[in-house]
């Protein structure tokens, strides 16, 4: 064994001339470097030994071995240099082999060796040298991804880790000034966003599209917009047909109260508790203001807060284990991982709840009492749906909407094992919550720009 600090080392030498613990007449060792400053290791053949083989591996640090080589050695020449380059070939530097067949100098030295055993007085060396400098790869293309998304989502997509990974993998991505049109911040590959109708209206898009008409936008707005609005985002379940085994999937019951007076009489038409939520999911604070219903003292009051008269979604509550699947999506990539969600309400406990209660308040209210002990005995004991059942949910869902950044909520029904029912579809979310986040999006780029270029 052979090392040189701070450089590099030969990792292991077989049988090469028998140089080994037992050989006295032969040895291979570190020398200075060459006239070109590189390391070099000598391999000096003494007394005639013979060997049928001889084999080098080299490593440059906290790199695996990069080159596995049977070195032949030159007839009738006493010194040859071997520089191995990263895809494994052997070039004689010096000029002195006998043959310009490459494959022919990494034959095995058996028959050499065996031609000049006898010969006492023969010295051959073979300095191989090891390069630690990295050879030139072929340039492989690079893709300008831009990103055109708010502070806050910048803040949690965009880590470090992301634009590393990314950058390993042939990717720019570049921040888009939201402020400034698309034409005056260059071309773009692809254009991955979070935005609504006000944000593109600064943005120009129709204007950069004439221009650069081939930049893939993900996605495209007018296909985002369904997801802006509560029902018209679980529309395509009712064309999906999804029954992998005896499951099922389908979505709650719901309907949706688009005046306050008949807000009280159609939520009277579903069974308590009773799940309000804004009809329109346009980022905005107040579209993220959930309420539990549990009467219809309930249904008054979420009617007397309702101030500007807006439409409200009105969904069955149903108990589902405190546990939420949560099916993430980036074009044909998918993947599934469980959230704590709201404990079961049984019949008795319903009784004792009255009137409203906010999603925001929940964890403080009677509704939810359990520990975090508890919470984490639910989630890791709750059985993942059938891996079959979440991919056809993530690619009929992709083909019916035409999106490819989304993740959806489902729930399974305490009262029926077999029952799924989404319950919320969500465009461009926290994929940051998925563990080895950056593998996944940048898997989903470079396929979306390579079917495009395809």
């Amino acid at each position: 064994m052979m090392r040189r600090e701070n450089c590099c080392r030969v990792e292991k030498i077989s049988k090469l001339c028998k140089v080994n613990e037992n050989d006295e007449d032969s040895e291979a060792e570190g020398i200075d470097d060459d006239d070109d400053g590189h390391p070099i290791v000598l391999i000096r053949r003494r007394n005639g030994v013979s060997a049928d083989k001889n084999v080098v591996f080299m490593q440059w640090q906290g790199v695996q071995p990069r080159a596995k080589k049977s070195v032949k050695f030159a007839e009738n020449h006493s010194s040859n240099t071997y520089e191995p380059d990263l895809s494994g070939d052997v070039t004689c530097l010096d000029g002195s082999s006998s043959s310009d067949d490459q494959g022919e100098v990494l034959e095995n030295v058996e028959d050499v060796l065996d031609s000049s055993q006898g010969d006492d007085e023969a010295l051959m060396e073979v300095h191989l040298t090891i390069v630690m400098s990295q050879p030139e790869q072929p340039q492989t293309p690079r893709f300008c991804i831009g990103y055109a998304l708010h502070p806050q989502k910048i803040q949690n997509l965009i880590q470090p880790s992301l634009l590393y990974y990314t950058k390993q993998h042939g990717i720019d991505l570049l921040h888009i000034d939201l402020t400034i049109p698309l034409i005056n911040q260059g071309s773009f590959h692809c254009i991955i966003h979070k935005l609504y109708s006000h944000d593109w209206n600064k943005l120009h898009l129709h204007e950069y599209l004439e221009k650069y008409p081939n930049t893939l936008i993900m996605d495209h707005p007018h296909l985002v917009e369904q997801l802006h609005n509560r029902v018209s985002m679980l529309e395509p379940m009712t064309h999906l047909e999804i029954s992998p085994g005896n499951y099922t999937v389908g979505v709650p019951k719901q309907l949706v109260a688009d005046d306050n007076s008949a807000m009280e009489e159609m939520g009277l038409s579903l069974r308590f508790p009773i799940i309000a939520k804004p009809l329109f999911s346009d980022g905005t604070a107040s579209s993220h203001e959930l309420c539990l219903i549990f009467d219809r003292e309930g249904l008054r009051t979420l009617n007397n807060q309702n101030n500007n008269n807006s439409g409200i979604v009105l969904q069955e509550f149903v108990n589902h284990g405190g546990v939420v699947f949560k099916v993430y999506v980036a074009g044909e990539h998918v993947r599934c991982v469980k959230r704590k969600s709201l404990l079961d309400i049984s019949e008795g406990k319903l009784r004792t709840l009255k009137g409203l209660v906010k999603f925001s308040q929940i964890s403080n209210s009677r509704v939810e009492e359990r520990s975090e002990n508890r919470t984490e005995n639910v989630i890791e004991k709750a059985e993942m749906p059938p891996e079959e059942l979440v991919m056809e949910l993530g690619r009929g869902l992709r083909e019916a909407m035409g999106l490819n950044l989304f993740n959806v909520d489902v729930i399974r029904d305490a009262n029926d094992y077999n029952k799924y029912l989404v319950i919320d579809i969500n465009y461009f979310p926290g994929y940051t919550k998925l563990p080895c986040y950056e593998p996944f999006i940048t898997a989903f780029l470079l396929d979306s720009i390579r079917n495009k270029t395809a």
